[in-house]
């Protein structure tokens, strides 16, 4: 049996002052201590709300930021279709999102884009009060807490976008919380029948096929209710590879249960699939292991992270014939640097293309048409941190966060990821308290509390409303090697943008730039990424000579045109 560790700064309880009420740890949660690298800077682990944690009061939404409900309600969580499904034919408002909970404002979360919901799956099961299955009855929603998954699910798909649960963490009636959550053999599927089961019931309720009532188990006093289509993707853990034991094929084994019941052999009520045969189950984000700091091409990280994949693959090759049993792949990477105080690594330093690029080629090779997802990345805004963003020049570290998860989204698109998601929406301390030195307190979008928007809010929603039914077209030469370009191109209509950024970290500014323009690009508008600004500052430029001149920083600009 596997009990939790002490708590790591990323294997941390992440608790929430806006719940109103001390959440009673247990140890129930997922795994060991994260492995980390030479310096001391921890990768991987659960980040997760309360994880492992039963809930002991009212929940409450974070307030919303002042004036950040605007603009979000247009639906854009999709993608176009294209010939091999490549991130060229998905739009930047369905390739983006953010990390968030149930306690926060989908008002806050929307305009960010899609939203990664960390759910414990004790929760699931009476608040960790539930009993072994099949006796196991289950509480989608905990009214008396005022947490509405249902309704948090269906906000968020008003507003334009979708959600979608990651089911974390042991549950006291399996093994008594052991994770990997096996009753029997850990590479057995049979002996994931009850997570299986779980994953299941999720679907019915929030998928887009009608259950009967009679398959539904509910505790008494929820509202049976089936087919509510607000969730497509079902993600059955996070960061599995950092718990002992849970190896690609232990991983398998799990999968093989949640997703369609072990190809049936586990029952007609087992698996995601057989509640909505258009469910996606996403593997669980998968966190690697970070090399020694002079690891600066990620070998151990991608080692780490293809060896899962590897046994994983195996493993659905001798017990299912081959087929993998999980639609997307799914992995975090965090650009530590050497340690506070030094800051973390920008995405260009950091070579983040590279290192997502080679798990794409994985996929090309092992697993084609499988999506690639991004579904953890960020920077603290702390200096105690080893994962602070610098503040550089007259740049704060709350810009220089933002720009560096801008170009962040930038590299991922070059590299072929389907959907990056951020961690995570808001702080969970105040500056300056010393829990603040502790890595992902101060990751958030928000300054907490009071949920204040940071600058990198701004950034990222100004990013996703201005390119929202964009679809990226791929790099521009420049003409020298600190800009950059990256092209879009409109999906809905003529035209499209430039976004044009110098790819450094010294608060470099190349003043009256010249951008040459797309052929036929008669009327054009740059978009200044700003602090308190939703939807950035525009200015009309006058193109001279198929081109336009501009000054160019490390903050991105976003230069639109239509023809």
């Amino acid at each position: 049996m596997i009990k939790r560790g002490p708590m790591t700064g990323r294997a941390r309880t992440h608790l929430r002052a806006v719940l109103g009420a001390v959440l009673a740890l247990s140890l129930l949660g997922c795994g060991s201590s994260p492995s980390s690298r030479e310096t001391g800077a921890t990768d991987g682990g659960d980040k997760g709300p309360f994880d492992g944690a039963a809930l002991d009061g009212p929940g409450a939404d974070a307030p919303s930021a002042s004036g950040t409900g605007d603009g979000a309600a247009a639906s854009t969580d999709g993608a176009t279709s294209g010939a091999d499904g490549g991130p060229q034919e998905t739009t930047v408002g369905s390739f983006m999102g953010v990390n968030g909970l149930i306690t926060d404002s989908v008002t806050n979360l929307a305009p960010i884009g899609v939203v990664r919901e960390y759910h414990n799956w004790g929760w699931l099961g009476n608040n960790y009060n539930d009993q072994p299955y099949p006796q196991t009855l289950y509480t989608p929603n905990i009214p008396s807490f005022g947490w509405d998954w249902d309704e948090f699910f269906s906000g968020l798909q008003t507003m334009g976008v979708s959600g979608f649960p990651v089911v974390q963490g042991g549950a006291p009636w399996v093994d008594d919380g052991g994770v990997p959550p096996a009753d029997g053999t850990s590479t057995a599927a049979a002996s994931y029948i009850a997570h299986g089961d779980t994953m299941f019931q999720i679907a019915a309720r929030w998928g887009s096929t009608m259950v009967p009532t009679a398959e539904l188990k509910l505790e008494p006093r929820q509202t049976a209710a089936s087919g509510l289509g607000t969730v497509e993707y079902y993600e059955d853990f996070n960061e599995e590879d950092n718990a002992a034991g849970f190896t690609g094929d232990v991983y398998a084994a799990m999968a093989s249960a949640d997703y369609d019941g072990d190809q049936g052999r586990l029952g007609a009520t087992i698996g995601v699939k057989n509640a909505d045969p258009g469910a996606q189950l996403v593997m669980g984000g998968l966190s690697g292991k970070y090399g020694a700091s002079g690891d600066a091409a990620g070998d151990s990280w991608i080692e780490s992270i293809t060896t899962f994949l590897d046994a994983a693959r195996a493993w659905s090759a001798t017990h299912r014939a081959g087929s993998f049993p999980v639609d997307v792949i799914n992995v975090h990477y965090y650009s530590f640097g050497p340690g506070a105080p030094e800051p973390a690594l920008s995405p260009e330093d950091d070579g983040v293309q590279a290192k997502l690029a080679a798990v794409v080629a994985y996929r090309d090779q092992y697993l084609p048409g499988k999506p690639v997802w991004w579904t953890e990345f960020g920077y603290d805004t702390y200096a105690g941190s080893p994962l602070h963003a610098p503040a550089l020049g007259s740049n704060s570290a709350f810009v220089v966060q933002g720009q560096w998860l801008v170009r962040d989204l930038l590299a991922a698109l070059a590299a072929g990821i389907e959907r990056a998601i951020v961690f995570e929406l808001d702080d969970t301390c105040t500056p300056p308290a010393s829990a603040c030195n502790t890595q992902f307190a101060t990751s958030g979008l928000l300054a907490y509390p009071g949920s204040t928007p940071k600058a990198s809010w701004y950034f990222l929603a100004t990013f996703r409303a201005r390119l929202q039914n964009m679809a990226y077209a791929g790099p521009v030469p420049s003409g020298q090697t600190d800009v950059s370009i990256a092209q879009f191109a409109d999906t809905q209509g003529a035209g499209g943008a430039l976004v044009v950024w110098a790819p450094t970290s010294a608060a470099v500014v190349h003043a009256a730039y010249s951008l040459s323009l797309p052929s036929g690009a008669a009327t054009v508008t740059s978009v200044a990424l700003v602090d308190e600004q939703q939807n950035g500052v525009a200015t009309a430029l006058t193109p001279v000579g198929g081109a336009v001149t501009l000054d160019v920083s490390e903050t991105p600009t976003i230069v639109l045109w239509q023809p």
